[in-house]
C-alpha cells in the first residue's frame, strides 16, 4: 500500500474510532443507577434506586425503596418500573411512620402508602398495585384524599433544587437528566391537584374513582 493510500484511509479509521468511542459512552449512560437518599428529622432514612435507562427499557426491571424507620426494622420494597411506568418522589407522611410515594403508571399517577407497621396484606380490588408492588415487607395501599393532599403540599413547598433532588427522571443519562425542570414539576402539581379534585367530586376516599 503506499503512503498516499494510508493518508487517505487514516480520516476514515479516526471517524470509525470516534464513533465507536461515542456508542460506548451511550451505552454507559444507559447503565446509570442513581440513588436517591432522603433523611427525615425523626431519623428515618430512604433511598431510593430506580432501574437503568436501559434495564427499565426490557422486562422484569424494578425500582427499589429501602426504608429504614426510626424505631422499625428496615426493609426494601420493589416497584416494577419500564419505560413508561416509575416512582416519581417519595416523602414521609405526616404521622412520621408511612411513607408517600407518587408513582407514574402509564397516563395516570398513583399514590402508593408504605406502612412499615403493618404487615403485608392482599391488595384491594381493581388498585393495579399488584401490577405496580413486586414485592414488600410491609403492607401498601392506595393513598386517599388527605395523603393526596400532603403529596400536593409537599410538592408545592419544594424548591426547584430540591425537587431536582429528590425526583426520579424521566430518563436518567447520567450527564443529562429529562423531566426534572421547573415545567416538569407545575406539570406534576397540576396532575395531582387534578386527581385530588376529582376524588372529591366523586366522594371516593382512594383511586381508582368507582365506575370508572
Amino acid at each position: 500500500m503506499s503512503s498516499e493510500e494510508k493518508e487517505r484511509k487514516r480520516p476514515w479509521a479516526t471517524v470509525w474510532t470516534l464513533g465507536l468511542l461515542l456508542v460506548v459512552a451511550i451505552a454507559s449512560m444507559g447503565l446509570v443507577r442513581r440513588s436517591i437518599d432522603l433523611s427525615f428529622g425523626n431519623g428515618s432514612f430512604v433511598r431510593v434506586t430506580p432501574a437503568s435507562l436501559w434495564s427499565s427499557c426490557g422486562s422484569g426491571s424494578s425500582s427499589k425503596i429501602f426504608y429504614h424507620p426510626n424505631g422499625v426494622k428496615s426493609g426494601t420494597v420493589a416497584l416494577w418500573q419500564d419505560f413508561a411506568d416509575r416512582p416519581i418522589i417519595v416523602m414521609l407522611a405526616t404521622n412520621g411512620e408511612a411513607l408517600l410515594c407518587l408513582y407514574n403508571f402509564d397516563v395516570d399517577l398513583r399514590l402508593l402508602k408504605i406502612d412499615p407497621t403493618q404487615n403485608p396484606k392482599p391488595f384491594q380490588p381493581n388498585s393495579r398495585l399488584d401490577a405496580i408492588v413486586c414485592s414488600s415487607p410491609w403492607h401498601v395501599e392506595s393513598g386517599t384524599t388527605n395523603d393526596w393532599q400532603e403529596m400536593s403540599d409537599y410538592l408545592r413547598g419544594l424548591s426547584s433544587d430540591a425537587f431536582k433532588r429528590q425526583t426520579v427522571p424521566a430518563y436518567d443519562l447520567g450527564v443529562m437528566r429529562f423531566g426534572l425542570g421547573q415545567e416538569a414539576r407545575e406539570n406534576l402539581l397540576r396532575r395531582v391537584e387534578e386527581q385530588i379534585t376529582v376524588m372529591h367530586q366523586s366522594g371516593a376516599a382512594e383511586w381508582p374513582v368507582p365506575g370508572r
